[in-house]
């Protein structure tokens, strides 16, 4: 292009329009991204949307016939009565094979709170003079973990010595160890497995991390 015979007022148009070429194109650019964008992700999260539902009714399912037949394989011999954490159930040829599992955390209600003032009661009055390692040693079994429980696998020693003091405050204290507690349930949940080329269990995976 011959510059020499456009004035500036021209050239400032032609640059005018340019830029507002460049800046329609951008906005079509811009417009036609966000669009597909946008398009793609209501689609995908609306069908995640209805498989997250479909799961969790097909969970309801599972989790029901679990329970139900789970209650009926132990009349029939095939779970142990006593089964706290869950089973398994395989077909007569051996093909598919489903588990239960049942997680659980034992802890505490509020009671435990007596407890503790009543055994440190007991302790500085009764036992730190007589018997410091004693004392230490149960102080050890009271500390609290990281997030201020109680821990039930160092609770479980000081109930099997719950006949070593008959100190009405240890000898309730005891008790309340005892009817305070209990177990919470965490989660369940319920796995498939189908035996794959070489006869071993293959996890059919209900979880995109695992797949």
């Amino acid at each position: 292009m011959d510059l020499s015979n456009i004035t500036s007022a021209e050239l400032e148009k032609l640059l005018a329009e340019k830029k507002k070429q460049e800046k329609e194109a951008y906005l079509a650019k811009k417009t036609d991204y966000e669009s597909y964008r946008d398009s793609m992700v209501k689609q995908y999260t609306t069908e995640a949307e209805c498989l997250n539902k479909k799961l969790a009714e097909f969970k309801g399912r599972v989790m029901n016939f679990m329970e139900e037949f789970g209650e009926k394989a132990r009349q029939y011999g095939d779970v142990k009565g006593n089964s706290k954490g869950g089973y398994g159930l395989r077909d007569t040829n051996q093909n598919y094979y489903m588990v239960y599992e049942y997680n659980s955390r034992p802890e505490y209600d509020e009671r435990v709170l007596l407890a503790e003032t009543l055994i440190k009661e007991f302790l500085e009055e009764m036992v730190k003079k007589a018997n410091i390692k004693t004392y230490n040693t149960i102080n050890a079994l009271m500390s609290r973990n990281n997030k201020g429980d109680f821990s039930p696998a160092r609770i479980s020693p000081l109930l099997k010595i719950k006949d070593n003091y008959d100190d009405p405050r240890w000898v309730r204290a005891m008790q309340l160890f005892e009817e305070s507690s209990l177990i919470r349930s965490i989660s369940n949940s319920v796995s498939f497995f189908k035996k794959d080329e070489n006869g071993k269990d293959e996890r059919i995976s209900l979880s995109f991390p695992s797949i």
